[in-house]
């Protein structure tokens, strides 16, 4: 995790042997099932593309008087966390990043917040938290 204004954590929970049988994504760590530290930059370069571009589309919104917010409810959270604040730039910033990730990793799978799953059985499968702590960020 890269200590900045913005933060940007790239985990890999598990790395397939081949994703997509694609020979750009072959490594030789497969074995030890860990990718290959060139993937490895790869994925952390473009994370932070994502970074950038989700810092764009959130900054017109920095606490702005009037940013709209709706509330939404998330079952299997605690009673104080249940009903959780969204507002446009959470949802702007999913988007873009969401937009990059499907042009870039077609393939990919992605979990979001604001905008749910797709391709969750992928082998590659981005996990986006647009804004954590929307109530800080009003």
């Amino acid at each position: 995790k890269d200590n900045m204004q913005w933060t940007t954590t790239l985990t890999f929970a598990a790395a397939p042997i081949s994703p997509n049988n694609n020979p750009k994504h072959q490594n030789n760590a497969s074995k030890k099932n860990k990718p290959d530290a060139q993937l490895i930059q790869e994925y952390k370069s473009f994370a932070n593309e994502l970074a950038d571009a989700a810092r764009t589309a959130i900054l017109p919104y920095w606490r702005l008087p009037s940013l709209e917010v709706e509330s939404k409810y998330e079952s299997g959270r605690s009673i104080s966390q249940t009903i959780s604040p969204v507002t446009a730039a959470d949802r702007a910033a999913e988007r873009v990043m969401r937009d990059l990730i499907e042009k870039r990793y077609p393939t990919h799978g992605i979990c979001g917040e604001e905008y749910g799953s797709v391709r969750l059985d992928a082998d590659w499968v981005w996990v986006l938290d647009p804004i954590d702590g929307t109530k800080s960020f009003m």
